[in-house]
């Protein structure tokens, strides 16, 4: 059942989110705040024959990974490398999650059931929570656009041993929506990028993550210099 979750989830990042909504919309924004960053939780090991976990990824000592790291990782990379490339300018971080509306709001009821992780300060939203999202653009009159990111990672086999085991790399699938001061969807593009550093698993399918958080940061990279080329073209 989680592999099919997973598969669905990948599905979704790679069809459903990968044009404009509103050309127009999207070149009258000035200024977008940051408002959610979303790692899931569940990374799918489809292609090992192995199943999912969620939380952690297993090595051959039964050590956990804490998929939080990504998701400081991933919004680290966006605000330090990725947000003067937007054809908008990106609100400063503090102002957004030390926002005193921002900060008294809860994860919304949507929420509930959506194994992610977050960066620190951060709500678990999603561009269907709509009155969330509206306290917020009225709490930061100088932002007219609120930006959701979401990410999901997958494990892909690239060679096999006779004797079982082998290498595997790391495929990041990073979702960027952006909306309105109305509300109104402006942009959604999803960006694939695949890790160059290798991850060895054992023939019983267990992963040895010392390489996992290099991998994770590799991938991310590619996939939002995707979605910026896409953005452009």
């Amino acid at each position: 059942m989680k592999k099919i979750i997973l598969i669905s989830i990948i599905s979704l990042f790679i069809t459903s989110c990968i044009t404009l909504y509103d050309i127009r919309l999207m070149n009258d924004l000035k200024k977008v705040g940051i408002i959610s960053v979303m790692v899931d939780s569940m990374v799918d090991r489809s292609e090992l024959q192995s199943k999912s976990i969620l939380g952690s990824i297993l090595n051959g000592k039964k050590s956990k990974f804490d998929m939080q790291v990504v998701s400081e990782n991933l919004k680290k990379l966006i605000f330090d490398n990725f947000s003067s490339s937007f054809s908008f300018e990106i609100e400063d971080e503090d102002n957004i999650i030390n926002n005193e509306e921002y900060k008294k709001l809860k994860n919304p009821l949507s929420s509930i059931g959506i194994n992610t992780k977050q960066p620190e300060g951060y709500l678990k939203l999603t561009d269907s929570d709509a009155k969330e999202s509206k306290i917020i653009l009225k709490s930061i009159p100088n932002i007219d656009g609120v930006m959701y990111i979401r990410a999901g990672y997958k494990i892909e086999k690239k060679t096999k041993k006779f004797f079982g085991g082998g290498t595997a790399i790391v495929d990041a699938y990073i979702n960027i929506t952006v909306r309105n001061k109305e509300f109104k969807g402006a942009l959604s593009l999803t960006g694939i990028g695949k890790s160059t550093s290798v991850l060895k698993y054992s023939g019983n399918n267990d992963i040895d993550t010392s390489n996992f958080i290099d991998a994770c940061n590799e991938a991310n990279e590619k996939a939002l210099e995707n979605i910026i080329t896409k953005m452009k073209n």
